[in-house]
């Protein structure tokens, strides 16, 4: 069949028929390497059952047992002559197409390859797709085989995927080619022309977690090598959870959407038109994947007029109308225009083409979330930021930013794990250090002084002057040693400030060293994965926990009390209304250019980042607590959702003491914090 399709082809499309003439080398090589002689191959009939050719079974280990090599990109191979050229063939398996020829069709169903050159890489199952058992019709198979073999000449005019119309077109032209030359029935040309295409389209499955998985694939090159990674067959157990990585991404993007919102419309947006290109032919590589129901995407503005706009994004359609843009406060007609590339939440999809969608903006702010599971340290969710497919740059593991008010549980560990308590009494006055680039002073985010108070309300409401007197007095050292103790690797200088957080840290290693304190001061090594095996299941690699003692069982429970009143009565209260035990702590820099939560409950910790990769403002009031918590509430609420939360142990009962004056109480009302 696929050489009638390239005989048929070669009068009439002979660029097309160029490629497809690699679908006879292709095969020849095979038969060589198999060592079969050539003429068996073509007593293979398209849509046959066949398993097997000469009692020998063909599966995907013989055939890498006789040299056949995975077809990667750039190879310049087309899989059967009609795709483009791309990994041609997922999770290790040759070209499905090929092995269909060979009879092996039913060794790989299930596995997934690419059908478009260009930007589109939406796949399909290729058993399904090529020889299509389930339909038992010879005029399926052949229009499947037909509308591949019209993609060649034009993988993104002819994608069936972004334009269906023009794809039955194009099959139509080939079946009535084949027609012609004689090599099928009118019969089968009537039922191949009638035929759906029926794609059953799959999501890239890097797609879901592509930051999380660039850190692995880094990762295994460096250790086991390019080569070995991308062609030995590897298989490798992570400990990414599908569906906390699905509500990470979605508390992000929404958290992020509503931050845009609440700083208006900027517009400034990207015009095709008025770069050149025609609207008709536009794809933005947003496309590449099948959207979903509350994903982000930029959509093209199609036309625009008074109370309307229409836009269009891959083979969707949708309109938007004044009410739908209120939050901006301008008009339609002002705001987008024919050509603009906008960003647009999907609200609903039909099989139709229909969508409906609200208007978004991305003004270049960005967002990074971490979750780690306290008992293993397995990573169990992770967002870089915004959009893989703009910036490959991980926010989580690779920016290294000032984290704040965040920075203060190490203070107070250090002094609780010296044998301080949480009523201990602090004072909350204007004071100047004597530093060695000379006087230092500091003051409070709400500028005002709260007298003696103690420890637990001081670390509560984010108080920066008693931060720094605790640190002073033990030594900025002392605290730059408990941090170190806690897993943070960065080279902190042994400035005062440090104290409030004018250290850069990584996201990743800050949540990591959080999860110390529902731990009872043990630190888990952070892990993205469990195991390692080759193509024969041989382990190459096993990671276990990798356990150490931080700072002792009564210190991580007094600390773990203390960031529980950060939620109860101080800067994170607004997370009092979760319906499970969290703790944590708000980090906001100078200038508003970082918002940080990092919390915890009893079985999960995680951690938020929000800001501009230029270090600019995220705009006036942009704390932590306004920020980043709401994104950390969304994803938690998600993550903890049906499973049992468990409880925080109580922490160790404070000897009895006498009672200090003190000039604020514990349960005064909260404030917001900077620094």
């Amino acid at each position: 069949m696929l050489a009638d399709l390239a005989s048929a082809l070669a009068a009439r499309d002979p660029a097309t028929a160029a490629h497809c003439t690699r679908v006879t080398f292709l095969s020849r090589r095979l038969a060589g390497w198999l060592g079969w002689d050539e003429r068996q191959l073509r007593t293979v009939e398209v849509g046959a059952p066949l398993h097997d050719i000469g009692k020998v079974t063909i599966s995907e280990e013989l055939l890498r047992k006789r040299g056949v090599r995975i077809v990667e990109p750039g190879d310049g191979y087309l899989a059967c002559g009609m795709m483009g050229p791309g990994r041609l063939a997922a999770n290790g398996a040759i070209v499905p197409a090929v092995l269909r020829a060979l009879g092996a069709a039913q060794d790989f169903a299930g596995e997934t390859l690419l059908i478009t050159a260009g930007p589109t890489r939406e796949r399909i199952d290729p058993v399904r797709y090529l020889t299509n058992r389930s339909s038992g019709r010879m005029g399926y198979a052949l229009a499947e085989a037909a509308l591949l073999a019209g993609l060649p000449k034009g993988p993104q005019i002819y994608s069936p995927i972004n334009h269906p119309d023009r794809a039955i077109r194009r099959r139509t032209l080939v079946i009535n080619s084949m027609l012609e030359d004689g090599k099928i029935t009118a019969a089968q040309a009537a039922d191949a022309r009638s035929a759906p295409l029926d794609l059953r389209l799959q999501h890239d499955s890097n797609s879901l977690a592509p930051y999380f998985v660039e850190e692995i694939r880094r990762y295994l090159e460096n250790k086991y090598g390019s080569d070995q990674v991308h062609q030995g067959g590897l298989k490798v157990y992570t400990s990414l959870d599908v569906d906390l990585q699905k509500a990470a991404n979605q508390a992000v993007l929404d958290g992020l959407a509503t931050y845009e919102r609440r700083h208006g419309w900027k517009g400034h947006l990207e015009n095709v038109v008025a770069e050149g290109s025609a609207l008709e032919k536009y794809q933005h590589l947003d496309w590449e994947n099948e959207p979903e129901v509350n994903g982000y995407i930029h959509a093209l503005v199609t036309s625009s007029g008074v109370g309307i706009a229409t836009l269009k994004f891959g083979r969707y359609s949708a309109a938007i109308g004044q009410a739908d843009i209120a939050w901006t406060q301008g008009k339609m007609q002002n705001l987008l225009h024919p050509g603009d590339i906008c960003y647009v939440k999907i609200l609903t999809l039909t099989e139709n083409g229909a969508a409906r969608v609200s208007l978004e903006q991305d003004s270049g702010a960005q967002g990074a979330l971490v979750a780690i599971d306290n008992a293993t340290g397995g990573i169990k969710a992770m967002v870089g930021g915004r959009d893989f497919s703009e910036s490959k740059f991980d926010r989580a593991t690779q920016a290294l930013r000032q984290v704040g008010s965040s920075f203060k549980p190490y203070v107070y560990t250090a002094v609780i794990d010296r044998g301080g308590s949480p009523d201990d009494t602090i004072s909350d006055e204007p004071i100047t250090f004597e530093t060695g680039s000379g006087p230092y002073t500091p003051h409070n985010y709400d500028e005002k002084f709260e007298g003696t108070i103690t420890l637990r309300r001081a670390l509560a409401q984010s108080r920066n002057i008693p931060a720094l007197e605790l640190a002073s007095k033990m030594g900025i050292r002392t605290v730059i040693d408990y941090a170190g103790r806690f897993g943070i690797t960065a080279k902190l200088p042994p400035y005062l400030p440090v104290a409030l957080g004018s250290a850069e840290i990584t996201l990743m290693e800050q949540t990591s060293a959080y999860s110390v304190f529902p731990n009872d001061g043990v630190r888990v090594t952070p892990r993205y994965i469990t195991k390692v095996t080759d193509y024969e299941g041989r382990v190459l690699e096993e990671d276990y926990p990798e356990v150490k003692d931080v700072v002792s069982a009564r210190t991580a429970r007094i600390m773990t009390a203390m960031l529980r009143e950060v939620v109860l009565r101080g800067t994170g209260v607004a997370a009092a209304k979760m319906p499970f035990p969290v703790a944590g702590k708000t980090g906001t820099t100078n200038d508003f250019t970082d918002a940080w939560f990092v919390g915890f409950s009893p079985t999960l910790t995680c951690g938020v980042w929000l800001g501009f990769d230029e270090k600019k403002t995220l705009g006036t009031k942009e704390t932590g607590a306004h920020a980043a918590l709401p994104i950390w509430m969304n994803f938690m609420s998600s993550a903890m959702a049906g499973k049992d939360p468990g409880q925080f142990e109580p922490a160790p009962e404070a000897p009895i003491t006498v009672l200090q004056k003190i000039d604020t109480p514990d349960t005064s009302p909260s404030t917001d914090e900077t620094h």
